[in-house]
């Protein structure tokens, strides 16, 4: 049986994102596709005989338009399949339709249960820069937690233990600050092969420790 490997990155990561929905209003929007997209508060008036002679009208106007003529569309989640969970039955539920509004966010709940005993091989991947001093901390003081809790999940597991350094090259990185020494630069180094032993894993993860370079905390890969 193939053993499925959970990746595990250990790093933080800055994500910014630009709405695309327009906030300014929705007078001027000439089309349905637009109006709709717009904002969740824009409703589509098929016939022009409103108050204000416009068609893209806000949620608060649309008494202005005839019901039936009004397009604002709603999203909605349906499960099509949902077996309860069992020996067989993993994730409920198993399908589900989604209808979504543009520009509005739709969520449902999946469970999952663990299959018993299915073999598991999990690799932890570090961030040895100095920024995550105090996560290595955490993975250190957690190591003999993390490997008993996989083996209350499974008791076929594999650990394996790894690190990189961000932007492992001048001037972001100085071999002159290290903590210690390290034999050259390196933006990935093994250090434990998959092993079934939580102490070896636990004798892995305390001996490392972070190093130093010039990039601002989390910088990215």
């Amino acid at each position: 049986m193939k053993r499925p490997l959970i990746f595990l990155c250990i790093a933080v990561l800055t994500v910014s994102a630009q709405s695309v929905g327009s906030m300014n209003g929705c007078s001027g929007l000439v089309n349905c596709s637009t109006c709709i997209q717009s904002t969740q508060s824009c409703v589509w008036c098929y016939s022009g005989n409103t108050t204000s002679g416009a068609r893209c009208l806000p949620a608060s106007e649309r008494d202005s338009c005839e019901y039936s003529r009004i397009e604002d569309p709603v999203g909605s989640v349906t499960p099509l399949q949902n077996l309860e969970l069992s020996e067989t039955v993993l994730v409920s539920p198993q399908k589900v339709m989604v209808n979504l509004r543009p520009g509005s966010p739709e969520s449902f709940t999946l469970e999952v249960r663990p299959a018993g005993d299915y073999p598991l091989d999990v690799y932890f991947l570090m961030d040895f820069s100095g920024s995550m001093r105090d996560d290595l901390s955490s993975v250190q003081s957690l190591a003999n937690t993390i490997a008993d809790t996989i083996g209350s999940i499974t008791s076929d597991f594999r650990l394996g233990f790894g690190s990189f350094i961000e932007k492992s090259s001048d001037p972001f990185f100085n071999n002159y600050q290290l903590r210690r020494p390290i034999s050259g630069k390196y933006s990935f180094k093994h250090i434990l092969n998959m092993t079934n032993s939580a102490e070896d894993f636990r004798s892995a993860v305390i001996t490392e420790s972070t190093n130093g370079n010039f990039d601002f905390p989390e910088g990215g890969f």
